[in-house]
């Protein structure tokens, strides 16, 4: 006997005389497995996406038989087999991997191509898949017939899915929020304190600002949460790491439940929800923090799809795309960075306005990211317009009007107008040590941009002791391996260098390449 049991457990699928399944409901008949024969002859084959459903059915793992997920080989010759036609290999592979090696959605694929070759290829229908979230809803929608399905099945990947998610919406709302929430992610490495519930993420995130590093911490257990990701592993919709603090989630479920959103006008609900929790859990990229900012990257990058509708989550959208394009500059992804920063820029400009302070910062990055990229005339204008706003709203002697500067003067040094940029090297400097201190992070930034003016004009006498007193203050504040420290130690080699004195400069050479390794 084989049945293809219900996704709810107190439902009974019977096959009528014209081969239709027809549900039997626990208000009309018994549950499922009341039905089955207990009797040690014969065997009964039930297949179900519940993994509740079977635990309940053959009473422990022993008779259970897991189907994952289809590997690639297999994958490539459903795809021949299906679509009839001659491929590329590469292209073939390329396409299996973007449906996951998802069977229906190869089918599905393949019955397209067949419908409309010669004029429709797998390469083309891949170009088409990868262009847009639009375009691949499209394809994936379709509902092209297969003899060999039950014919009351939908052959469409998106209904498909959307038939667990309405029935897990009845069932439990709670899971359908979560995998909502889960679903603007990216598909992989979600930690689970980015998920929990409001009280308990922010406890992990202000622990992990506050000095806890691990981006693993162990929570009390929150029942209805457990609960929720008990059902949603139950129907294969997330997966969890060996340890069960990460999950992930199949792109193509994800796409789905965004579009399920979309049918029931909740997508900026969970879009806000994912935005003000990645503008809280992504943390300013010191040097310190550069490990979660690596973590949590992926998803922070995500916001670029989603731009929200209402103003105050445009703010916190400017301010993830602020912050991923401050860590792309400390990276030296100058591009990446470009791209962030400008759009965080222009949102500032229009939901906080121009002389807003984050606003400002969004300018004062951007310019140093268009001096990075030797876009001098554009970094110039824009640091100079930063610098006009942030003297006269924030003051001459404020943290980020000085950042302003220091950038200016850097831009000057680029363009060989090194009289002017050494004359705000000095302000900077002075300022600096009256207001942080003789060794605070910003004033020996300063310190060691007037030592690089002094060596970039070739007054190697002044700008050795600088940059000596420089290491040593930065070995003691910020530690020997910070890229600051390495930074000095590098330009204090190439002084070395400069003189002649080649073993002085090998051994700080060295050690730059060791730390920095």
């Amino acid at each position: 006997m084989v049945l293809d049991s219900a996704d709810d457990p107190d439902v009974f699928y019977n096959t009528n005389d014209k081969g239709k399944q027809t549900a039997i409901t626990n208000g009309e008949k018994r549950p499922l497995w009341t039905y089955l024969p207990q009797s040690s002859n014969g065997s009964i084959l039930v297949t179900t996406r519940s993994r509740e459903l079977a635990l309940k059915l053959t009473g422990g793992h022993k008779y259970m038989i897991e189907v994952g997920p289809m590997d690639k080989d297999h994958a490539l010759e459903l795809l021949a087999a299906k679509s009839g036609s001659q491929y590329d290999n590469e292209d073939g592979l390329k396409l299996v991997e973007a449906l996951e090696c998802m069977p229906l959605a190869i089918s599905q694929a393949a019955a397209y191509i067949q419908e409309r070759a010669p004029r429709v290829s797998v390469k083309t229908y891949l170009n088409q898949f990868q262009e847009s979230e639009q375009s691949r809803l499209s394809l994936l929608n379709r509902d092209a017939g297969d003899l060999r399905r039950d014919g009351s099945a939908s052959n469409s990947v998106i209904i498909t899915w959307q038939i667990s998610f309405d029935f897990i919406g009845q069932k439990r709302p709670s899971a359908t929020s979560l995998l909502s929430l889960m679903s603007f992610f990216d598909c992989e490495g979600i930690q689970e304190y980015l998920v929990q519930p409001w009280d308990l993420f922010r406890k992990s995130v202000d622990e992990i600002h506050s000095g806890n590093r691990s981006t693993t911490i162990n929570q009390a257990l929150d029942p209805e949460f457990e609960e929720d990701v008990k059902m949603l592993r139950s129907y294969c919709l997330i997966k969890t790491n060996e340890t069960g603090s990460i999950f992930e989630m199949h792109r193509l479920v994800q796409l789905s439940t965004r579009k399920w959103l979309d049918l029931h006008g909740e997508t900026e609900i969970f879009k806000e929800q994912y935005i003000s929790r990645m503008a809280d859990a992504f943390p300013y990229s010191d040097f310190e923090n550069w490990g979660i900012c690596r973590q949590l990257l992926p998803h922070a990058e995500k916001t670029m799809d989603y731009r929200p509708t209402n103003t105050e989550s445009l703010i916190n959208w400017s301010f993830v795309l602020y912050k991923c394009g401050y860590f792309f500059v400390r990276q030296g992804k100058f591009p990446l960075a470009e791209t962030f920063l400008t759009l965080s820029w222009r949102v500032g400009e229009t939901t906080l306005g121009p002389e807003h302070p984050d606003t400002l910062s969004s300018m004062g990055e951007l310019a140093y990211v268009y001096r990075e990229q030797r876009q001098l005339p554009e970094a110039e204008s824009l640091s100079m317009q930063a610098l006009e706003i942030s003297k006269r709203v924030l003051g001459p002697e404020h943290l980020r009007t000085l950042a302003v500067t220091n950038n200016l003067a850097l831009t000057y040094i680029d363009q060989k107008r090194f009289k002017e940029a050494e004359l705000l090297h000095l302000h900077v400097l002075e300022v600096n040590k009256k207001v942080l201190g003789a060794e605070h992070q910003n004033t020996l930034t300063a310190m060691h941009n007037l030592a690089s003016i002094y060596m970039k004009q070739g007054r190697l006498e002044e700008s050795e002791p600088l940059f000596l007193q420089v290491l040593e203050l930065r070995k003691k504040v910020i530690g020997p391996e910070h890229p600051g420290t390495l930074m000095s130690m590098a330009f204090l080699a190439f002084i070395c260098f400069t003189q002649g004195r080649l073993e002085e400069s090998e051994s700080l050479q060295l050690q730059v390449l060791e730390i920095g390794k």
